[in-house]
């Protein structure tokens, strides 16, 4: 009788709606909701949510806490999903929060390996000493739309197994700590901490956790540091950092496209990972390195303005090809008795002696190694370099660089200093010639640095296939939009499996733009296998453009992405020969597409689908999936094409199949991407679709003999 009264205690003092407040205390053993009639709920003692009971709190709901008190979770579930515009606060019990103490947070103390559920969307923690703390327990680890402000510690995962927190879309303000230990964040906002994220850890391959992804911190004291723990890794990716103390300074990180603007003292500080296509400016020192490592590499970043650029604590550091330039006290000072290579890096100036005069070592201080330097470009600020293949500078080698090669071929500049056809990046002085509408310098198109623009660039594309990098061009395409021309392949009726196939890629109308009409590129994507490893290869004989003297082409096969590229392009301007075919696809249809066919339709479509004019316009296209029909000579026999007459087409609630040579058995119908919406069983002639959505539809008849597929459309 003592366990019933308990019970119902808690529960009337979960759910009376009181005047002014509800208060709360004790243990929850049942299911139970705080809604927004009894709030405020003041918790006057810990609340402990045990094992097989939850706690749910409504949206629009306060929790205030007396100091010192908290929510425990002891294997319970936890659920405080907010909504935006109504969210659920928890804070301190007093008039005078600032003055009045903290509270203890929601505190999981499930024992390790235990699994329950925490869900926080929508909420705001204040004045506590640890907001949430995950402990050992298998919690649901996601928090997003929260803010932290005001807190000791905001978001504490100490947990050394994988159930890292994940925090999205939320601010950290005015804490102690926003978040410590192994978790990640992503769109967060970190403003006036005294540690926005302290000791991040994940496991050693970096693989997970630890993730700082498009976050922005501002006025902070520590934005990302170790904090009296020595093993610290953290991977920042595409975040800004704004006028604080200290950017990152612990012992393991992977810094990639972030930004670093007025740091106090160091912008990033660190012992081993790679610091990366970032840029430093105006920070008091803005990469720093520990000594004994040589776990590191620093290269592609812009560090300027600052006071010191790099101080460098060890001898084994890779630092290439980064621009480091009008640091007030020095570019580089070195921290170490070991030499220090700084070759390949970019100083703005011409002259070694003066480049020599922004660097400290032992010419300086005979307690220091010598630092080797050279000299690259003067004007290399804000100047991309050049990536053998990357002749429209991109970010990647591929069959559409054909298009810049063609459309500069001939072009003379400065030959390229010391010019290797490696995939790395190269400084190289910009070539005057007028750009074209891209927007891309002709040194980009020059791949081997010889200083002439020819056929022989082409082959550092294929040298460096798909080989990727991040210092690109801004462009956004010219189009002529004056017509759409319509592209597609021109399949046989019937593949037959294991025979070589010719398929055409025709542009309706292309000879009417006469030798306008300059180059195209594209991609052939399959959603299964369609071809053998190896068989294909492009014939630009019968092309529009040119006969092959006067045009360059590449033909690429991807085959483990079941995908083809193309690109073909004029040189020099010379004449095209008219027509509509682009050029001719050959290849041998794969084995494997028979048992692909039975499982799903073969989708055939173009993709970055690009033609040029002589000056580098794009004209606009169009084209539409395409679908395999195959046969096999020896095993299937296919239907003859047209053997059933579908209509009407479009339809709009029924289809009638007409042609009596075949009994059908079974049809299917696919949408866009090939699943199956419909089927019907025996010989049936009238289909019923008007519980479809409008759209294009691929209906497939099976027979004894084989099958025949045609395209529908659905339009209500």
């Amino acid at each position: 009788m003592k366990r019933f009264f308990y019970l119902l205690l808690i529960s009337l003092t979960t759910t009376i709606s009181l005047s002014a407040q509800t208060e709360v205390s004790g243990g929850i053993f049942t299911p139970t909701i705080w809604s927004v009639v009894g709030s405020p709920f003041i918790v006057t003692s810990d609340v402990v949510v045990f094992p097989d009971a939850s706690l749910t709190i409504e949206p629009g709901v306060e929790v205030r806490f007396d100091p010192d008190t908290r929510i425990e979770l002891r294997e319970g579930d936890f659920y405080a999903n907010g909504q935006e515009g109504d969210s659920i606060k928890f804070t301190i019990n007093s008039n005078s929060p600032s003055t009045a103490g903290t509270w203890n947070g929601v505190d999981n103390t499930t024992n390790t390996g235990m699994p329950i559920e925490v869900e926080l969307d929508y909420v705001i923690f204040e004045y506590a000493k640890t907001a949430m703390n995950y402990g050992e327990g298998s919690a649901y680890r996601y928090i997003s739309n929260a803010i932290f402000r005001n807190n000791e510690r905001g978001v504490f995962d100490g947990a050394l197994g994988y159930n890292w927190v994940t925090i999205t879309d939320s601010e950290f303000i005015n804490n102690e700590r926003g978040m410590e230990g192994r978790m990640s964040a992503v769109n967060c906002n970190f403003e006036d901490n005294i540690y926005g994220f302290a000791n991040p850890m994940t496991f050693l391959n970096i693989n997970e956790g630890a993730r700082v992804t498009n976050c922005t911190f501002q006025n902070n004291n520590w934005c990302i540091s170790s904090a009296g723990q020595v093993i610290t890794i953290a991977v920042i990716e595409n975040s800004t950092f704004l006028s604080n103390n200290s950017g990152f300074d612990g012992y393991w990180a992977i810094v990639d496209s972030s930004y670093f603007y007025d740091t106090d003292v160091n912008a990033v500080k660190l012992v081993k990972g790679e610091v990366k296509n970032s840029t430093f400016l105006e920070n008091n020192v803005g990469i720093e390195t520990y000594e004994n490592i040589n776990e590191l590499s620093i290269h592609n970043n812009t560090i300027t303005e600052g006071s010191i650029g790099l101080a460098i604590g060890d001898s084994g550091i890779d630092i290439y090809e980064n621009v480091i330039c009008d640091n007030d006290y020095q570019n580089v000072v070195s921290l170490t008795a070991q030499p220090i290579n700084l070759n390949n890096n970019c100083w703005c100036l011409t002259d070694l002696t003066e480049i020599g005069n922004t660097i400290t070592d032992a010419f300086d201080d005979v307690s220091l190694g010598i630092a080797t330097y050279s000299i690259i470009n003067e004007d290399c600020l804000g100047e991309e370099f050049v990536y053998p293949g990357d002749a429209d500078n991109n970010g990647v080698a591929n069959a559409w660089d054909v298009l810049q090669i063609g459309l500069t071929h001939g072009a003379n500049g400065p030959v390229r200093t010391n010019a290797v056809t490696d995939w790395i990046g190269q400084d190289a002085l910009d070539w005057s010639v007028p750009l074209l509408s891209n927007g891309v310098n002709y040194k980009h198109a020059d791949s081997d640095g010889n200083g002439i623009i020819n056929d022989d660039d082409v082959n550092s594309i294929l040298l460096n296939y798909n080989e990727t990098h991040t210092d690109l061009t801004s462009f956004q395409p010219v189009v002529n939009g004056v017509n759409t021309y319509n592209v597609y392949l021109e399949f046989p009726d019937t593949f037959i499996v294991g025979e070589t196939v010719s398929v055409p890629v025709v542009m309706e109308g292309a000879s009417q733009l006469g030798d306008d009409l300059y180059g195209v590129a594209f991609g052939i994507q399959g959603n299964d296998s369609f071809f053998e490893s190896g068989s294909f290869s492009l014939n630009t004989t019968h092309s529009w453009i040119g006969y092959a003297s006067n045009t360059m082409a590449i033909g690429k096969e991807l085959y483990d992405q079941d995908r083809m590229e193309v690109g073909i392009v004029k040189r020099n301007d010379l004449p095209g020969i008219g027509g509509d075919t682009l050029a001719t696809l050959e290849f041998v249809m794969g084995e494997d597409i028979i048992v692909s066919i039975m499982e799903s339709i073969i989708t055939i479509e173009f993709q970055n689908l690009v033609a040029i004019t002589n000056d580098g316009t794009h004209i606009a296209l169009d084209s539409d999936p395409q679908f395999i029909n195959v046969g096999n000579s020896t095993s299937i026999n296919n239907l003859s094409k047209n053997e059933f007459i579908i209509y009407p087409n479009p339809a709009k609630e029924k289809i009638w199949i007409k042609g009596d040579n075949q009994t059908i058995q079974e049809i299917e119908m696919r949408n866009m991407m090939g699943q199956i919406v419909k089927t019907w069983s025996g010989d049936i002639r009238e289909l019923s679709v008007g519980d479809l959505d409008s759209g294009i539809y691929f209906l497939e008849v099976k027979t004894a003999i084989g099958s025949e597929i045609e395209k529908v459309v659905v339009n209500k």
